[in-house]
């Protein structure tokens, strides 16, 4: 049961957060009023996040195949 809302938790938060993403670019993008600095800041916050996620995540994930404990006591 905790899995089943732990993934219903997660499922939540990814639609709101796309809708945010979705909703703040449409605004950023759209509006006449938006600075061009703006209009270029704000996709380049995003993509330098979603990089340096993306590399944490696939860092990790080669270091886990690298870890040894053997040694390590339960």
């Amino acid at each position: 049961m905790y899995k089943v809302g732990v993934v219903a938790l997660l499922i939540g938060v990814a639609i709101l957060a796309s809708y945010w993403v979705i909703a703040v670019m449409s605004a950023v993008f759209f509006e006449d009023e938006v600075p061009i600095l703006i209009k270029i800041a704000i996709p380049a916050v995003f993509v330098g996040s979603a990089l340096l996620f993306i590399t944490t995540i696939r860092d990790r994930m080669r270091d886990k195949k690298k870890e040894n404990f053997k040694e390590v006591k339960y």
